[in-house]
């Protein structure tokens, strides 16, 4: 059993409209942020069957001087059987539920319909590996879910691993997964920007007001992935990975322009609405390759490179929102049985659309383990820059952060 109390204070700045002046501001506001869970396990083997069951209940709120608040709940059910001596067959299955409870007010500037909601989901799931010879498998699964949302999913995948030598794997596989939409896209009602009369984008007597509207019926985006890989052990201390995929995507969320309407309180106005959707198709394509090298017993170093392409259709500007490059390299080097350090260099490279420019950081740990249930962490984040941006502004209209340089003494007790 295990759990977790987290309490945050920080300083945020959002984008938000109103009908009067100055129409557009940015509004800074404290907000507090807190969460906790719990999680507990619980594990059997008898002669037949590897049994396992897992509970884990968790919850969180968050409450801003802006006038947003939210709190949700959650708790997760979930069993597994591993049934044991069946031959060429390697079967697991297992069953699952989840329970979400969940309020949000967003001041004058978004709401969702309703403003409490509770949601479940359902699911099952089903996988057997098959030796179809001593170096040839292959895998077959699938996952049923039922959700309050979309109903009824389907995802199910297969894999085939071919151990050419016993240095040497080649693997493919196929596989269909979705993901389903999130309160906001099914219920929010959010103003997102103002357009004064006589504005540029504005040039008639009434203010416009842009508004965006969820879909309840919205549908859950699909995924087609298609993958091959190879897997060399070059020696006892050095190994490397090579993954292609191409993936296929279908209904993807995206938000159509509608027909202004006017709205006759508190003034006379136009709005302009925008409703979620799911008229976008697209493909992503790319490669990874990653090495792993123990150059002495107690250093162990890991490379990895990804390349990504991505296209939309018709084109969006969210499909610029993932780089095209990235590098990073870790190293932990143990330097006594108590002591460890650790570092980690990232490069991330520009975002395709130019609105996060590419950029480099270096991550360090110091940890003295004093007990076997205590440890003591140096830890510095973000070494090279003072500061630098990693991420766009989200839906809401909070505007993206920064990640600062930052050092910071960690305990850890475990009890």
């Amino acid at each position: 059993m295990q759990g977790d109390i987290r309490r945050d204070r920080t300083n945020e700045t959002a984008f938000v409209s109103s009908l009067f002046p100055p129409y557009n501001a940015l509004l800074s506001a404290d907000s507090t942020y807190q969460d906790y869970n719990l999680l507990t396990r619980y594990s059997r083997r008898t002669e037949t069957a590897d049994n396992a069951l897992q509970i884990y209940y968790s919850g969180a709120s968050y409450d801003a001087d802006s006038g947003v608040n939210y709190d949700w709940r959650t708790f997760d059910l979930d069993w597994q059987q591993h049934l044991l001596q069946n031959g060429r067959h390697d079967w697991l299955w297992g069953l699952g539920y989840r329970w979400l409870e969940h309020r949000y007010d967003g001041a004058s500037y978004s709401v969702l319909d309703p403003e409490e909601t509770t949601w479940q989901w359902f699911s099952g799931f089903i996988q057997d590996e098959i030796e179809l010879t001593p170096e040839l498998y292959l895998t077959l699964g699938a996952k049923l879910e039922h959700n309050d949302t979309t109903g009824w999913e389907l995802q199910p995948s297969a894999r085939l691993l071919w151990n050419v030598t016993p240095t040497q794997t080649l693997w493919t596989a196929i596989s269909r997964a979705v993901r389903t939409p999130s309160r906001a896209e099914v219920g929010i009602v959010a103003n997102y920007f103002v357009l004064p009369p006589a504005s540029p984008g504005n040039p008639g007597d009434l203010l416009i007001q842009g508004r965006f509207f969820g879909d309840p019926g919205i549908e859950s985006e699909v995924v087609v992935a298609y993958e091959a890989g190879w897997r060399r052990q070059w020696a006892t201390r050095l190994s490397t990975d090579l993954a292609v995929f191409w993936n296929d995507y279908d209904n993807l969320r995206s938000a159509t322009m509608g027909t202004p309407f006017p709205e006759p309180e508190p003034f006379p106005h136009l709005v302009l609405p925008f409703f979620s959707n799911n008229a976008l198709t697209g493909r992503t394509y790319g490669l990874e390759i990653a090495a792993d090298w123990r150059p002495l017993d107690d250093w162990r170093l890991q490379a990895h490179y990804s390349y990504l392409q991505m296209a939309v259709d018709p084109p969006a500007t969210d499909a610029g929102n993932s780089p095209h490059h990235q590098f990073s390299l870790r190293s932990s080097l143990t330097l006594s049985p108590q002591v460890e350090w650790d570092l980690w260099l990232r490069y991330v490279g520009e975002l395709p659309n130019g609105s996060i420019p590419a950029y480099t950081s270096l991550d360090t740990r110091l940890a003295w383990s004093m007990q076997p249930d205590l440890t003591l962490s140096l830890v510095g984040q973000n070494l090279l820059d003072d500061r630098h941006p990693e991420f766009n502004a989200n839906l809401q209209g909070q505007l993206p952060g920064e990640i600062e340089r930052s050092v910071y003494l960690k305990a850890l007790w475990r009890f």
